[in-house]
C-alpha cells in the first residue's frame, strides 16, 4: 500500500514585499467575516497579502478577484467551501498547496460556476470534483522548481523520504497537458534522509515550458508531479527565489555576471563573481531585509531579499 505524504511544490515565485503578511482563518464562518481571521480582516483586493491559510473550514461566500495583489500562497489545511457561483482569483505566480486533511469543495451549479484560478491557468473548477488534499507521489518531495541556464532548463528536486522507489522519468510539455518523457533518473529505493536530484533540458523549444515527474515503483506502480512551468526568457528577468528566504536563495533568468548582497544600510556582505546560477546559501546571515545586485550581461538588477 502506498504511503501518501504532503506535497509541496515550489514554484518560481518573485516576492519581494518586504512588509510580506499572513492571514490564517481560525474559526469557522464565512470568507467575507472579519473576525475568523487572524489578521483582522479579510483577505481581499483591497488588503493584499502574501500567505493565505486555510486553517479552519471556510466558506468563499462572496467572489473575489486578487489578481493587482502580489503573487499569493494558498495553503489549504481544512475544507474552502466554495458557496455555489463563487469564484477566486489569484495573481500569475501563486501557488496552491493542498495539504493532508484539506479539501476544495463546490457548491454546485456547474464546472466554470465555482472556480479557483491562477493567472489565466484554471487549477480547479466544479467539473474537476472535490479536490483532495494528498501526495500524488509515494515520495516525499519538497522542492521542484525549474532555472533557466544560457540556452538550457536546469531542474531541480529534493525529497525527504521515498518508498520503493525505482526511478523519475522528467516529461515536459508545450501546453500543460500533453507531456512527453525527455530522460530518466534513478530513484534511491527506499530512504529517509533528503536527497537532491537535477536534470539539465539542453533541448529547450518553446518560450513558456511545463515539466512534471512521473515516479515508478519497482512493482511498475506510476504517479504523476503536478506541472511545474517557467517563462524562458533571452534576456536578464533578474529574480530571486524563494523570496522570503530562510537557507539559501536562487535567481532565476539568463544571468551571467557578479552578484553582490547588501545589508539595509547598504554595506557589502558578499560578492559572488562569475554567477551562472546555482543555490546561494545565507542561513549564516541574521533574519531582515537585504539588497541583492546583479552586474552582468550589460546591466544592472536590484531586488529586495527577506530573511526569515
Amino acid at each position: 500500500m502506498k504511503r501518501y505524504l504532503t506535497l509541496l511544490v515550489f514554484f518560481l515565485i518573485n516576492i519581494v514585499n518586504s512588509n510580506a503578511t499572513t492571514c490564517e482563518s481560525t474559526t469557522v464562518g464565512d470568507w467575507t467575516d472579519n473576525t475568523i481571521w487572524d489578521c483582522g480582516t479579510v483577505p481581499s483586493a483591497d488588503n493584499c497579502v502574501d500567505t493565505i491559510i486555510i486553517g479552519v473550514n471556510t466558506n468563499l461566500d462572496a467572489q473575489f478577484n486578487l489578481t493587482g495583489c502580489p503573487p499569493i500562497v494558498l495553503i489549504v489545511n481544512d475544507t474552502l467551501f466554495f458557496v455555489t457561483g463563487n469564484k477566486l482569483y489569484l495573481p500569475t505566480g501563486s501557488q496552491v498547496i493542498v495539504h493532508i486533511g484539506g479539501y476544495l469543495v463546490s457548491g454546485g451549479g456547474g464546472g466554470n460556476s465555482n472556480l479557483l484560478k491562477i493567472g489565466d491557468d484554471t487549477f480547479w473548477n466544479t467539473g474537476a470534483g472535490t479536490f483532495v488534499g494528498t501526495s500524488i507521489l509515494d515520495i516525499e518531495l519538497v522542492a521542484f522548481y525549474a532555472t533557466q541556464r544560457e540556452t538550457s532548463v536546469e531542474l531541480n528536486w529534493t525529497t525527504a523520504s521515498e518508498v520503493n522507489n525505482d526511478f523519475f522519468t522528467i516529461e515536459r510539455s508545450r501546453d500543460g497537458i500533453n507531456f512527453d518523457g525527455i530522460g530518466d533518473k534513478n530513484g534511491a529505493a527506499n530512504s529517509s534522509s533528503e536527497i537532491y536530484y537535477s536534470f539539465l533540458d539542453s533541448n529547450v523549444y518553446s518560450s513558456l515550458i511545463y515539466y512534471r515527474l512521473k515516479q515508478t515503483d519497482f512493482d511498475g506502480s506510476i504517479t504523476t508531479s503536478q506541472p511545474i512551468k517557467i517563462s524562458f526568457i533571452d534576456d536578464v528577468n533578474f529574480k530571486i527565489f524563494p523570496n522570503p528566504a530562510v537557507e539559501f536563495f536562487n535567481i532565476q533568468g539568463k544571468v551571467k555576471g557578479n552578484v553582490n548582497i547588501y545589508t539595509s544600510t547598504g554595506i557589502l556582505i558578499q560578492t559572488i563573481e562569475n554567477y551562472v546560477g546555482g543555490l546561494i546559501p545565507v542561513k549564516h546571515f541574521e533574519r531582515g531585509n537585504y539588497l541583492v545586485t546583479f552586474e552582468g550581461n550589460g546591466k544592472d538588477k536590484s531586488v529586495k531579499l527577506v530573511l526569515k
